[in-house]
C-alpha cells in the first residue's frame, strides 16, 4: 500500500492547482495502468448498490444514480466482500481513508478545516445530469476518480460554471476518462454540474470521497440536512435508506424527512 499512496501522494503535489471558475485540480493516471485494470475488472455489480434518493437522481420515477458506501467500521473484512478479495481494492480503499490522503488535500487547498472522509462508488445511468450546484455547506472537499474502461463517453465528465444572475456559463469540462481524477473545494461559488445525455444506455463508474466537516459530526455520524432530498417523495426516499447500512434517515416528529446521515466509523 506505501508504494500505491507515494504514488498519489506525488500526483497530488505535482498538480496544477486552478483558481478558475473555483479552486480545483485534475490528475491524468491517478495510480500505474495495471492496478487501475485490476480495480475497474473488481468493480461490484448494481445490485450492491442503492439507488440515490436525491430529486435530480430520479429520471420519470426511475433511479439514474446508485451509490455503494465504502466506509465500514471493519473496513478490510467488507472490502474483501465487495471487491472478491481483490488487493488492489483493499490497498485503494486504505489509501483513501488514510491521514496522509487528507492531509494531502487540506495542503493542497490551503485548508485548516477539520474533515473526515467518507469514500463511496457511484454508478450512474444514462439520463443522469443535475444542474449546476455548489453541495451542501456540510460538505468540504470532494474528491473524485473516474472509472470507465475507455473514453467512449468523455463529453460526460463533470463540468464547472459560472453564475451570473440567473445564467450559468460552463468554462471547463472534467473528461470522464480512463483513470482521470480530480479535486475541488466546495464553496459559494463552486458551481458544478452534469450536461450529458448520450443516446446509449451504459454505466458511468466512479469512486469519490467527500470530505464533510467534522463540526457537523456526531456520534459516529455526519448529520447532512439537503434540500436536494424530496419531501413529497417520502416513501420512496424511505424505502431506498432502509436498505443502505450507511446512511441514517433523519425525521422530524411529524414524520417529514428533513435529511440523512452517514454512518461513519472514527477509526475510519
Amino acid at each position: 500500500m506505501h508504494n500505491l499512496i507515494d504514488y498519489i501522494s506525488q500526483k497530488i503535489v505535482n498538480a496544477e492547482l486552478f483558481n478558475n471558475p473555483f479552486k480545483h485540480f485534475e490528475i491524468n493516471d491517478l495510480i500505474p495502468e495495471k492496478h487501475y485494470k485490476s480495480f475497474i475488472c473488481a468493480l461490484p455489480k448494481i445490485t450492491l448498490y442503492n439507488p440515490l434518493a436525491h430529486r435530480d437522481a430520479f429520471k420519470q420515477g426511475c433511479a439514474t444514480r446508485f451509490e455503494l458506501s465504502l466506509s465500514f467500521e471493519n473496513r478490510h473484512l467488507e472490502i474483501d466482500r465487495i471487491f472478491s478479495k481483490n488487493k488492489t481494492a483493499t490497498d485503494i480503499v486504505d489509501a483513501f481513508c488514510s491521514e496522509r490522503f487528507k492531509s494531502l488535500l487540506l495542503d493542497k487547498f490551503e485548508s485548516t478545516l477539520e474533515v473526515t472522509p467518507y469514500p463511496h462508488l457511484y454508478k450512474d445511468l444514462a439520463g443522469f445530469h443535475p444542474p449546476p450546484h455548489t453541495d451542501i455547506v456540510e460538505k468540504a472537499i470532494t474528491f473524485g476518480w473516474y472509472l470507465p474502461e475507455n473514453a467512449l463517453f468523455k463529453d460526460s465528465g463533470l463540468g464547472l460554471f459560472t453564475k451570473t444572475s440567473c445564467e450559468f456559463k460552463e468554462v471547463k469540462r472534467i473528461p470522464y476518462t480512463p483513470n482521470k481524477a480530480f479535486a475541488f473545494l466546495r464553496s459559494s461559488d463552486s458551481w458544478h454540474g452534469v450536461r450529458h445525455s448520450p443516446s446509449t444506455s451504459y454505466e458511468r463508474n466512479s469512486l469519490f470521497v467527500t470530505f464533510y466537516r467534522r463540526n457537523h459530526y456526531s456520534n459516529g455520524s455526519v448529520l447532512v440536512s439537503d434540500p436536494n432530498l424530496d419531501r413529497k417523495e417520502d416513501d420512496l426516499l424511505i424505502d431506498c435508506m432502509k436498505i443502505n447500512s450507511s446512511v441514517i434517515l433523519i425525521i422530524d416528529h411529524a414524520g417529514s424527512l428533513l435529511g440523512a446521515a452517514h454512518k461513519q466509523a472514527l477509526s475510519t
